[in-house]
This record gives C-alpha cells, structure tokens and sequence, in this order.
C-alpha cells in the first residue's frame, strides 16, 4: 500500500464506532488465519513440484524469502508446516500450528 492508501484507511478507521472496530479486527484476524492456511498449502504444492527450482531458487526458503519476501522469523515454520500437510492436512486445521514466530 502506499502512503496515500494507508492515510485514507486511517482516516476510516479513526470514524468507526467501538464496536464496529472490534467486529472488524475479529473479521480481519479470521481472514488472514485462512489466508495463512491457503498459503501454506500453495508452499506445500510449490515444493511437491519443486517449482522454486524452476524459478532459479536452491531452496523453498530462497524462494519464500526472495521471492514472496516472507519475513525470515516465519519462513521455517511455514515451511515445516507445509511439508507435513501434505500427508497430515488435520495440522492446518489447528490454530496452535499456523504460522507463530518461533519463541
């Protein structure tokens, strides 16, 4: 996004009432919990086929990093996650296993 985009999105936000902001945020958060799972399950078909290799990347994390330019912190979790899916797709169900930075 760029400035112009945020600072209107802002101003929108700043004029919606409490409990519109909360039912939004709700929304948001389910959202990008399916995104993240959809994800996953791309990374998991990209590396089946081993299309990172046809883009020139040694590795699904060259590739997730340079190319998706997903943060380094989540790449290996992701990656691990997607590698059982494909055989275990019950782990994406589970919200304790999506994506959490490592501690």
């Amino acid at each position: 996004m760029d400035i112009v985009a945020i600072a209107t999105m802002m101003d929108v936000i700043e004029k919606k009432t409490d409990v519109q902001l909360i039912e939004d945020s709700q929304k948001f958060v389910a959202t990008e919990k399916k995104s993240q799972v959809v994800l996953i399950a791309h990374l998991a078909e990209t590396a089946a086929r081993r299309l990172h290799l046809d883009r020139g990347y040694s590795s699904l994390f060259a590739y997730c990093q340079r190319e998706l330019k997903l943060e380094e912190g989540l790449i290996w979790s992701r990656i691990q996650l997607s590698s059982c899916c494909r055989t275990h797709p019950e782990l994406l169900a589970s919200e304790k296993n999506i994506c959490k930075k490592p501690s």
